[in-house]
């Protein structure tokens, strides 16, 4: 799956850093600590249970000394990526890992659809080029109903979080990794918001079924309001507009319309 994001997500000024010097210096100091507290990891970790399968191939990007995969599940491969070499070497999760400055450059050294998940914890708020980013994240999923699972809460380096970031609450900024979602065609299947400790916890879990079930989907009309079944059993309602046209208007952040003459799906 591969979309083009065709304006920046953020402008100039939404995107400037307090300090604008090299992302690759001030990770070049390893840090062996966790970003959020215990309640906000278990529950990471209890997510990315309920969305990824065994022998699932994943991509952890912007991620550091630690994974916060399950324990009990073994993965086909999971590829590491961050900005500091010596925290991913002691990261046990990772089969293989490298450095990268995506604020400098965005196209991964991966394959077309060469992951079945790509996870991003803690880490968003620091993209300057986010609609780039999730091109690829969507780029290298796998068609076959990939998912990316971005998280987050209220800590960061503030100096190295972009403006839009800084100055959004929590709720503007899980609308913000929505808007990066949607920029990368992906549809955001379930947004999680919840308090374990003392940390909230934020996050978006998005598929790219868009373009590998556009033809291949099952619906069911009732009264006028169809039930899309698909993704891992997910309902999305649909209203009508016309005779040949549907909308979705909710359960979903990206609006979608489906053509029942084609019965094709598609995101806008």
């Amino acid at each position: 799956m591969t979309t083009q994001s065709t304006s920046p997500l953020l402008s100039e000024r939404e995107r400037t850093k307090r300090d604008p010097r090299s992302d690759t210096g001030f990770y070049d100091t390893p840090r062996f600590v966790t970003h959020a507290d215990d309640g906000f990891l278990s529950q990471l970790t209890d997510t990315y249970s309920s969305v990824l399968s065994a022998d699932d191939r994943i991509f952890d990007a912007m991620g550091s000394w630690v994974s916060h995969l399950p324990d009990d599940i073994s993965y086909g491969h999971v590829i590491g990526h961050g900005l500091n070499a010596a925290e991913l070497e002691e990261n046990e999760a990772l089969d293989e890992w490298f450095c990268q400055n995506l604020n400098q450059n965005q196209v991964l050294p991966l394959e077309d659809n060469s992951v079945d998940a790509v996870t991003c914890a803690l880490s968003v708020q620091y993209l300057q080029y986010p609609g780039r980013v999730f091109d690829e994240f969507a780029r290298v999923l796998d068609d076959d109903d990939g998912v990316l699972v971005v998280s987050f809460t209220n800590r960061m380096f503030p100096t190295k979080a972009v403006r839009a970031w800084r100055a959004g609450s929590m709720d503007e900024r899980h609308d913000l990794v929505d808007r990066y979602c949607k920029a990368g065609g992906f549809a955001s299947t379930r947004q999680i918001s919840c308090r374990p400790e003392a940390d909230p916890f934020r996050a978006t879990v998005a598929r790219n079924w868009t373009k590998s079930n556009g033809n291949d989907i099952s619906v069911v009309n009732q009264n006028n309001i169809l039930y899309l079944e698909q993704c891992d059993n997910l309902i999305f309602t649909f209203i009508r507009h016309s005779e040949s046209v549907w909308i979705i208007i909710t359960n979903i952040t990206a609006f979608c319309i489906y053509l029942p003459d084609r019965n094709f799906l598609t995101l806008l």
